[in-house]
């Protein structure tokens, strides 16, 4: 069998079943959520700044804290829906995610900000892998490779549609609560979500294991401690705390594998057979390849847009709607290019056109600063989104494919969390090397844009070996 073939038996009654079209669109629309606000509180933290007369290291950790709750909470959130059923987790994560929203809103100063916006996150991260884990378990060729394209897109429009949203509430901010509305916003819509969540089948694991709070507690502190250094390490200068926390990470990760490999495989978060899926092995090496290079680019190109032209975060959004518009359309279509030319050789492509593009948009930047001509690079912006589908599409297909139908909550957990972390370290990373050259012009753009194609072609040659293990 070969990567470009790989399905899963699904007995009759749920062929028959199958996965709705609303059943669908309110999983996806479960899905966008979490990356709304992620993208509008972006947008909205001068607002909140300003309002809460809050210094910009705790705007830093409001971003932070969503992401450390969001990253914490993915794997034992896919293990509980493997357990208690899918869609009661999800409903569970829609309805908490509302009041934590409300609480954002409601919050009169920084500590019940923070407390709040980390609760969001962690709620976020039940609710998010049932998503993928519902869609593997109820869909079955074809269709399955429609709803994870679907599932392709929502990742790449979500975040935008909130920055651009998030941007114009801002831009009214009637008497004054224009940040505080986008969360009122967002409650209202898990409300509807939630609401709608009867046409959702339902669906648990054959095999469910327990739930393993020790295991999540290490694993979680585990990510805690890798994440907050990430986060909050270059806007403090990498004080020695960041370090220390580094290596707490190491320390809590080992123990975490220590009791997974002496726990009971029955119970155990993380079951070690899983880990050994040589396919999902590979298939999270290259997610923190590809979001590595994701995160990076958004961060690299706000920045040296925001700073070196003085552009306002919302036109910056605005720019990029191009590129996320280019994914999302791509996204749509690739079920059928990689039906047609197999998923490898589909990303094969898209890892080598993501490196040529970022080679002439380096090319426009630096020819053009201090004026670039957004006629000439939004076609290349564009490009560059279609790039990016082609390479994550069939990667989420070729993966969750392969997985065991009782793994499914365990490997959507996974792929987030990798998701998660990796756009950390590229952000992190690709930050440090457009700070050593921020006072040169477009010199930190261009080195930025060099290193992400040398990461996108580790990823090309990273691919044969996917479809060699899946033979």
């Amino acid at each position: 069998m070969t990567t470009e073939q790989i399905t899963l038996p699904v007995d009759r009654r749920e062929r028959a079943e199958g996965l709705g079209i609303l059943g669908g669109a309110v999983l996806l629309a479960g899905g966008l959520l979490g990356n709304f606000v992620f993208g509008a509180s972006a947008i909205v933290l001068p607002a909140i700044e300003k309002d809460l007369r809050i210094g910009t290291a705790v705007g830093s950790l409001f971003v932070a804290l969503f992401s450390l709750g969001f990253a914490v909470a993915l794997v034992f959130g896919g293990r509980l829906g493997d357990r208690y059923g899918r869609r009661r987790i999800f409903i569970i994560g829609l309805a908490a995610f509302a009041l934590s929203s409300i609480a954002v809103a409601l919050a009169p100063a920084a500590l019940v900000l923070l407390v709040a916006r980390i609760l969001q996150g962690i709620m976020v991260g039940l609710l998010f892998p049932q998503v993928l884990a519902t869609i593997q378990h109820h869909s079955t060729g074809a269709a399955r490779a429609r709803w994870l394209a679907a599932y392709a897109a929502v990742i790449g429009g979500g975040t935008t549609l909130g920055q651009i949203l998030g941007g114009a509430l801002v831009s009214v901010d009637w008497g004054g609560t224009g940040w505080r509305q986008v969360f009122v916003l967002v409650a209202l819509l898990c409300a509807v979500v939630a609401g709608l969540c009867g046409a959702v089948p339902k669906t648990r694991s054959e095999h469910p294991v327990g739930t393993d709070v020790p295991g999540a507690l290490l694993f979680g502190a585990g990510i805690a401690a890798v994440l907050l250094p990430l986060a909050l390490g270059p806007q403090s200068g990498w004080p020695w705390w960041s370090y220390a926390a580094i290596a707490a990470a190491v320390l809590l990760l080992a123990a975490f594998a220590v009791l997974q490999r002496r726990g009971d495989p029955a119970r155990v978060l993380m079951p070690p057979a899983a880990l050994r899926e040589p396919e999902l092995v590979l298939g999270l090496t290259l997610a923190v390849l590809f979001f590595a290079g994701y995160g990076a680019f958004v961060y690299y190109f706000s920045v040296s847009f925001e700073e070196g032209l003085g552009m306002s975060a919302f036109s910056v959004a605005l720019s990029l709607a191009p590129f996320a518009i280019g994914f999302i359309a791509a996204s749509l279509v690739v079920p059928r290019i990689a039906g047609r030319f197999g998923p490898v050789r589909t990303m094969l492509a898209g890892a080598i056109a993501q490196a040529v593009l970022l080679g002439l948009i380096a090319l426009l930047v630096f020819a053009l600063w201090p004026h670039p001509w957004q006629w000439m690079l939004q076609p290349a912006l564009i490009l560059m989104g279609v790039a990016q589908a082609f390479m994550y599409g069939p990667l989420i297909g070729t993966v969750m494919g392969a997985m065991p139908r009782h793994l499914a909550g365990l490997a959507s957990g996974l792929f987030a969390t990798a998701q998660q972390v990796a756009i950390a370290l590229g952000v992190a990373a690709f930050g440090a090397l457009y700070g050593a050259f921020a006072l040169h012009g477009p010199a930190g753009f261009v080195c930025c844009a060099v290193l992400q194609a040398a990461v996108a072609l580790v990823f090309a040659a990273v691919l044969p070996r996917l479809r060699k293990v899946a033979r």
